[in-house]
């Protein structure tokens, strides 16, 4: 697990959201990122980038935990379904507690 890890701390997009990856176990990885004012919309809700960005990479290391070393994953198709604004209730694949974006 720790090539995935190094590989998340290599990726500038997610220093920048402020994000960390807080379980990495074979076929499952959480990310969690504060709402920052710069990844904010114009309401004050986490912007759907962001959520869309974390869910990328949890999704892509989840699958690196699975192939053999050697291995990299890029994203080729992904789609996010948004129902409603962020707030503090759990939606589909990601939660949000106050100002916390928790993608698994």
């Amino acid at each position: 697990m720790e090539r995935v890890t190094k590989s998340f701390e290599r990726q500038s997009i997610m220093q920048t959201f402020g994000a960390q990856m807080t379980v990495v176990e074979p076929g499952h990885v959480e990310i969690t990122a504060p709402i920052l004012p710069g990844s904010q919309q114009q309401h004050g809700y986490a912007h759907a980038g962001l959520i869309f960005a974390l869910g990328d990479s949890a999704a892509g290391y989840a699958a690196l935990t699975l192939m053999a070393e050697g291995c990299e994953v890029l994203t080729a198709e992904m789609k996010i379904n948004l129902l409603a604004p962020g707030r503090k209730v759990r939606y589909g694949p990601w939660a949000m507690w106050r100002n916390l974006v928790h993608v698994w």
